[in-house]
C-alpha cells in the first residue's frame, strides 16, 4: 500500500491538467491508463507487478481528486455534503478494507482488490457517462453556449425549474446579465 502513497505524491505533476483539459477531458484521458494500473495491482503475479500497478494508481490519483472538485462545482449547496459524504465512504472503505484484509487474512486479497477494480471502473464509465463538462471551465475557455447548456443540465438534475437563456450575456465577472 506505500507504493500508492508513493505514487499520490508524484502524482502531484499532474495536477495542473484539469486547468489545462477541462475536468471531463482530464477524467477520460485518465481512465485508460488508470485501469490499466488497476488491472496490474490486482492479476499481478509478482511482489513487483502489484507494487508498479498501487504505484501508478497512486499516481494516477488525479482522477479521484478531480472527481471531488467537480462535485463540489456541479451540486446544488445543500446536496453538498451527502455527495461528500458518499465520495468519502466509498474511498475511505476501499482502502481501509483492503488494508484489513491484507493486514488479519491474508497477503493477497486478490479477490476483494477484482471486486473494487472492477466496482471503481464501472462508477468512473458511469461518471463520465452522466456528469458534463466543468461550466466554469467551458466559460474560462470562452465557450459560452456550452457552459449555459450544462448550467441548466446541472439546475434539471437538481431539480430547479430556473434556466439560464442561451443568449444571455455575461460581464468580465462572469456573471450572468439577462
Amino acid at each position: 500500500m506505500s507504493m500508492y502513497f508513493y505514487g499520490f505524491a508524484c502524482g502531484i505533476i499532474l495536477f495542473p491538467l484539469p486547468d489545462k483539459l477541462g475536468k471531463k477531458a482530464t477524467m477520460t484521458w485518465l481512465m485508460i491508463p488508470f485501469v490499466l494500473a488497476s488491472a496490474l495491482a490486482v492479476f499481478g503475479t509478482t511482489i513487483e507487478e502489484k507494487s508498479v500497478g498501487l504505484f501508478l494508481q497512486g499516481f494516477l490519483h488525479l482522477k479521484i481528486m478531480v472527481s471531488y472538485a467537480h462535485m463540489f462545482e456541479l451540486t446544488d449547496e445543500s446536496n453538498k455534503p451527502f455527495c461528500s459524504l458518499c465520495i468519502n465512504t466509498f474511498d475511505i472503505s476501499s482502502v481501509s478494507t483492503q488494508g484489513l484484509a491484507f493486514f488479519f487474512l491474508t497477503r493477497d486479497a486478490t479477490s476483494y482488490m477484482e471486486f473494487m477494480w472492477y466496482l471503481g471502473t464501472a462508477a468512473t464509465f458511469l461518471y463520465l457517462l452522466v456528469v458534463p463538462e466543468s461550466p466554469r471551465w467551458l466559460f474560462l475557455q470562452h465557450r459560452h453556449s456550452e457552459a449555459i447548456n450544462n448550467l441548466n443540465y446541472i439546475a434539471w438534475l437538481n431539480g430547479s425549474s430556473k434556466r439560464i437563456p442561451i443568449s444571455a450575456q455575461f460581464d468580465f465577472l462572469e456573471q450572468a446579465i439577462i
